[in-house]
């Protein structure tokens, strides 16, 4: 887990925690809220739900108190997908919602294409998958102009589920292709893996799909 965190998120949580410790020490303001933050996000990928919160809120706090609306749409963003990974819809919605609004007058593509992403995955837990595409074709715009791949690979994949579950194979298998090629001209692996099992979903669905 400590080397996929540190591929995926270029952070290695050992030594975030060593630096939470000294925190306080650091001259910067901003610095305190964004540790606190990148806490948060390695707690999410680590399913430590109760402690991620719990980094997030105080994230929440300072960014509040100090006035940081950067470090105020990434804790939003975060505590969004904290609660969709605990079954909180509702929650979810209400932080990425408040998220969103900083983000875009910020004109941070990041924050927003991730906020997005988060949105789009809560309304499709409850089952609303057009709503849920509106979301990921906003979110691959965003990123798209931000530039990051794993960020636009992330549209990309969430996209395809969404197509898969409302029958449409072509652009899901679409969706998939280019997810796949991206991680290859990046070198991202965990992207081409979580994209060919998703391509590997699509034709089992459509050769098993009932036949009129």
């Amino acid at each position: 887990m400590r080397g996929r965190l540190r591929d995926e998120l270029g952070i290695d949580p050992g030594e975030l925690e060593i630096a939470y410790a000294h925190v306080e020490e650091a001259t910067d303001p901003r610095m305190a809220a964004a540790l606190r933050n990148c806490l948060g996000y390695t707690a999410v990928y680590q399913r430590r739900y109760r402690q991620s919160r719990a980094y997030l809120t105080e994230a929440l706090d300072l960014s509040r108190r100090r006035l940081d609306p950067g470090e105020e749409a990434r804790a939003l963003t975060a505590l969004g997908a904290v609660d969709l990974s605990v079954g909180e819809g509702g929650r979810a919605i209400a932080h990425v919602t408040a998220a969103m609004a900083l983000s875009r007058r910020l004109l941070n593509g990041w924050v927003t294409s991730m906020a997005l992403v988060v949105l789009g995955l809560a309304h499709q837990f409850e089952g609303r998958n057009e709503e849920a595409l509106v979301c990921f074709a906003d979110a691959q715009t965003h990123a798209e102009t931000d530039g990051r791949p794993r960020v636009l690979g992330r549209t990309l994949t969430c996209a395809a589920d969404a197509h898969l579950r409302l029958g449409h194979y072509g652009e899901a298998k679409s969706r998939f292709r280019q997810a796949v090629e991206l991680g290859e001209q990046v070198g991202d692996i965990f992207l081409c893996a979580r994209s060919l099992t998703g391509s590997a979903r699509q034709s089992e669905a459509r050769e098993t799909r009932p036949r009129p």
